[in-house]
């Protein structure tokens, strides 16, 4: 990954003035690829038993490298998720709040492996 404002950041901060023996002048970054992120997650039934409930999903992941326009690369992952149990009696600004953490936590982690995927697909 690449920040193109790196140069800039480091031009005039690290140097003789911050005690490095010289200035470092790094030349902007350039890239010819791009990856974006996709994803779909779909509810399923919610279960609850004795005061306690659950949430299912069906979620689909996956990420596509572009190099000039073209799809060059692309790794998906589908799978399906049952968030943490949460009280029955909890109200729905709650119950969102809590499943956003589940479905964040889940997709964080299987973004990566799809990412690791798509970068080592040996």
């Amino acid at each position: 990954m690449i920040n193109p404002a790196l140069a800039d950041l480091v031009k005039g901060r690290v140097g003789g003035q911050s005690g490095f023996a010289r200035d470092l002048a790094l030349r902007p970054g350039t890239y010819d690829r791009c990856i974006e992120a996709l994803y779909r997650i779909d509810p399923r039934d919610r279960k609850c038993e004795e005061g306690l409930c659950t949430q299912g999903y069906n979620v689909r992941l996956a990420y596509r490298q572009r190099a000039g326009g073209n799809v060059v690369g692309q790794a998906i992952l589908e799978h399906s998720f049952v968030s943490n149990g949460y009280p029955a009696t909890a109200d729905a600004t709650n119950v969102n709040a809590l499943q956003a953490m589940d479905l964040d936590r889940d997709t964080r982690a299987s973004l990566d492996g799809v990412m690791k995927q798509m970068l080592n697909p040996n």
